[in-house]
This record gives structure tokens, sequence and C-alpha cells, in this order.
């Protein structure tokens, strides 16, 4: 677990860093991209697994 917190702070820091670059101009005009990855432990008995997010905080 400490290591997964460890990649999603590093790479919430790189998605922070690389949204705040760039040059002067309306900012309204650009868009981002963020990479978002969840695991968890695998389970045997699940047939389906449904996830659903209703919003990322930074």
């Amino acid at each position: 677990m400490k290591m997964f917190n460890g990649l999603m702070f590093a790479g919430l820091s790189a998605a922070l860093l690389l949204g705040c670059s760039g040059g002067s101009g309306s900012s309204s005009d650009k868009q981002g991209t963020l990479s978002l990855g969840v695991t968890d432990a695998p389970v045997a008995e699940a047939t389906n697994v449904w996830v659903r997010f209703s919003g990322v905080e930074l």
C-alpha cells in the first residue's frame, strides 16, 4: 500500500507540473489529459466488477 501511495503521489505531481507548463495566452482553448490508475487485490468469486467515479478532486 505504501508503494501504491508513493506511485500515486508521483503520478499526480507529474500531472500537476505538466498541467501548469505552457506559455502565456488564453487558457480557455487549452486541453489536457489525466491518466488515473486504480488497482485492487484479485477476487476469484466475482463475475462482474463495476467501478463508478462521481468526480476526481485534486
